[in-house]
């Protein structure tokens, strides 16, 4: 009998959970495409983890990339206008949204928006704000007497949103001050503000990332960002802004309309918006004068510097007499500012090592929790194979209906975010934090990050910031499952590199994946565990690469390189580096011309660290005409259309992607024997798309420096060019070879899904390696840390050398 009770007792458990959970998934929603109410509730929580069967499920709430995407360029000269947050060429709207049956009572942000017969434009900026990272805000909507039927509707339907408060005025010029005194009053006034025009739109990130920057900036009063303006008559890219300090005086307002800025700020100056010059209100006066008056207060602030704003100008370009007219206004009002030593000046508080720090967010973000999420971490968005391999796993996830973030934990420009543009064809997620937070408020936006968003898988890609938080991040998060992927190891950079860092720190993951099995053999001989880490290679996306025609192959070196069509084009797409052995280049081509072959060029493609030592030895030997230096690119393919032969000649590399790409284009190549390229290209087996070369050199030079393995080397390959120079049926037929080895074992869409699987196979570790080889790592990155700040006070070698060079 009282196995029958506990029998109908787990029955009746059961029943119950399924009925609620029937009631739950009922709920209907209206989605935001068709509405802009955002009842998406979900209560927040500490730990994801525990409400995961009340995330939303995908089947309900899909979101998926668009079927045309289009790169979201911030360079002046390639942005598309037109590409907007908004564009059907972005992810959808719908990547963030409201907890259901959210209320509202302490928000973060107050938005400020004064209108008065709205039209389509309104739902534009509506769309943009509902559908933000950070849902915690209100908008306070100042209507000056709507009397059309379709205004009306629509601001009564804006009504009913938890985010919207209408108040009505007949007072044009005093809405917005009477829009800002509502927000300051209210009970629970929301810290940080921002003033929004009807048909602005904002970046989906960008009160999130504008109000952890003034958290992390206490000295700061307002975030600014780069914006975009857009107009019926004229767009233009703005990369000023408060970082230009007094120019913002003395020549125009660089401050975004949208800046965010603190509530206390206003309390403490009275600054209140310029009601007086009604005829300039509508061409941006209020706004210059509004951010003068804290610059005169002593208050100031920071830009982001990324475009998170767009601004639409809904009349014709400001003429010059009413810019002279504003400025007098401007200079009559804030006569202090006259003397630019008058206006404030506030770089970025400098960090400092071993600074407190706390873990606590620094706000609830009121974000519902869905079904599909992941976080990418890399160190940056440049356009290095590993980047470029990162993109197209972002890519593969989005397009499996997945929420992705992408969390960069390096902030290097331009070099950093060439790729950026290409990211935000899948999500709007990305986060490049020290672009706005100080490094001891890093650790704690990184947790807020994957709690906010219901995170529980991170996919690890080279960080060696992440590494060296799994084991506090994982302490914290005990959920948290985090697969890292390793595809290169640097015997001379750490050990070993990422790889090592995976060895060191598997305590702490869920699975390694490795980019080869070569390299999980190395780490597997070096103390990782072998159940533990799998393979997946990461292909390319091998319907993206199709052969360059001859007709086209003509066209493109006319096009991209002014040549002759008869003239042979050897490419060599790498970073700038001592890594890439790009010092050897230059000496290759010398040694091509010594071989008695006179119509090619060299073509190199990517920028680094070396860039500047190599083009010295070019012009140094003479060879400005044979060998190009092209820097950083996004149009990899299409120099790959104008390319005979490719060229690597790395000191070590892991799986070459630009190798596999240019045998995807049924382009011959000259690559080292290292790494896994002979495991990409099938070393041994018959019919190789790839010139192997056994290279005399195995260890990293300086970049400035050519040696004797480097003279030798060159020899070697050269003689493999000449060879595909000389021999066009040669160059066709091992082209065929790479192109079909690449199709059967390195297509994107196998490759990446063993990625997939692997990931499915992550289990948290319920106890440490037994291997004695794995120390501590708290005591492995201690003696990283010596020989980073005291190598020539601590380590023998170095020690020994200045004392000996000291008193010789």
């Amino acid at each position: 009998m009282p196995q029958l009770t506990r029998y109908h007792i787990a029955i009746a458990i059961i029943t119950t959970i399924v009925i609620i959970q029937q009631a739950y998934s009922s709920i209907t929603y209206r989605s935001s495409s068709s509405s802009f109410l955002s009842p998406w509730v979900l209560p927040t929580h500490d730990f994801p983890f525990l409400i995961s069967n009340r995330r939303l499920p995908s089947s309900r709430f899909p979101f998926q990339p668009p079927s045309n995407p289009v790169p979201v360029h911030y360079d002046r000269e390639k942005v598309d206008y037109t590409n907007h947050p908004l564009s059907i060429h972005r992810p959808p709207s719908n990547q963030f949204v409201l907890v259901p049956h959210a209320k509202i009572t302490r928000p973060v942000v107050g938005i400020l928006t004064t209108t008065s017969n709205p039209g389509p434009l309104l739902r534009e900026t509506a769309t943009s704000l509902f559908g933000q990272s950070l849902q915690n805000f209100i908008w306070v909507i100042v209507d000056d007497h709507s009397d059309q039927h379709d205004s009306t509707t629509l601001l009564d339907d804006l009504a009913t949103d938890p985010h919207v408060i209408i108040l009505r005025s007949r007072r044009a010029p005093h809405g917005r001050n009477l829009g800002l005194q509502h927000l300051l009053e209210l009970d629970a006034a929301p810290p940080y503000i921002c003033s929004l025009e009807v048909g602005d739109m904002l970046e989906f990130t960008m009160l999130e990332k504008m109000a952890w920057m003034l958290v992390s900036n206490e000295e700061w009063s307002i975030a600014g960002s780069h914006y975009f303006n857009i107009g019926i008559t004229a767009n233009e890219t703005i990369n000023e802004g408060l970082h230009s300090g007094w120019d913002n005086f003395n020549h125009r307002n660089y401050v975004p309309g949208a800046a965010l800025f603190r509530s206390e700020a206003v309390r403490s100056s009275g600054c209140r918006f310029d009601d007086k010059a009604t005829q300039l209100v509508d061409d941006g006066y209020q706004d210059w004068d509004f951010w003068m008056c804290f610059a005169e207060a002593g208050l100031w602030g920071g830009t982001i510097f990324e475009p998170l704003f767009w601004h639409r100008s809904r009349s014709a370009p400001l003429s010059a007499d009413n810019h002279q007219s504003m400025r007098e206004r401007i200079f009559t009002r804030h006569p202090l500012l006259v003397h630019p030593t008058k206006f404030p000046f506030m770089p970025p508080k400098t960090s400092i090592e071993l600074e407190p720090f706390t873990w606590t967010p620094a706000f609830d973000q009121m974000l519902a929790i869905h079904e599909k999420t992941i976080m990418i971490v890399l160190p940056m968005m440049a356009f290095g194979g590993a980047d470029r391999a990162a993109l197209n796993i972002v890519r593969m996830y989005s397009e499996q209906g997945y929420r992705v973030t992408v969390l960069c934990t390096l902030n290097q420009q331009p070099q950093g975010i060439l790729l950026r543009p290409y990211f935000l064809q899948y999500t709007h997620d990305i986060h490049m934090i020290p672009g706005f937070l100080r490094t001891d408020d890093m650790p704690r936006y990184i947790k807020h990050l994957i709690q906010s968003r219901g995170i529980e898988n991170v996919l690890l890609l080279s960080s060696q910031l992440f590494y060296e938080m799994l084991p506090a991040i994982t302490q914290l998060l005990p959920y948290l499952k985090v697969i890292d992927y390793v595809h290169n190891e640097e015997e001379h950079w750490k050990a070993g590199g990422y790889p090592r860092f995976s060895i060191l720190t598997q305590d702490f993951t869920a699975r390694t994946v490795s980019g080869s099995d070569m390299l999980r053999q190395w780490m597997i001989d070096r103390g990782h565990t072998p159940s533990r880490i799998g393979v997946a290679k990461l292909g390319v996306p091998f319907s993206d690469f199709t052969p360059a025609t001859p007709s086209k192959r003509r066209d493109a070196k006319k096009r991209l390189l002014n040549l002759d069509p008869e003239t042979v084009v050897v490419t060599v797409v790498n970073r700038i580096d001592s890594r890439k052995r790009s010092i050897i280049v230059p000496l290759i081509a010398e040694e091509v011309r010594n071989l008695g072959v006179e119509k090619f060029q060299i073509v190199m493609v990517g920028g680094g660290m070396a860039f500047d030592a190599v083009m010295d030895r070019v012009v140094g030997m003479g060879l400005q005409h044979v060998v190009r230096l092209i820097g950083p690119s996004n149009k990899v393919h299409d120099y790959l259309e104008a390319t005979d032969i490719l060229l690597n000649p790395s000191c070590r590399e892991g799986t070459s992607l630009s190798v596999a790409e240019a045998m995807a284009m049924e382009i011959p190549a000259v690559a080292v024997r290292a790494g896994a390229i002979p495991e990409l290209v099938g070393d041994g087996l018959p019919n190789l798309g790839v010139t192997l070369i056994n290279q005399t050199l195995n260890h990293e030079p300086p970049p400035e420096l050519i040696t004797e393995f480097d003279e030798a080397d060159a020899k070697l390959y050269a003689q493999a060019v000449v060879d595909l120079i000389v021999d066009p049926n040669l160059r066709r037929t091992m082209g065929e070879n790479g192109r079909r080895r690449i199709e059967s074992t390195f297509d994107q869409k196998k490759t990446l899904t063993g990625l997939f699987e692997e990931v499915k196979l992550a289990r948290l570790r319920k106890s440490f390696s037994p291997d004695r080889r794995i120390p501590d790592v708290s005591m492995v990155f201690a003696l990283q840390n010596l020989l980073h700040e005291w190598k020539v006070q601590t380590d023998l070698y170095w020690g020994t050398y200045y004392m000996y060079k000291k008193f010789s």
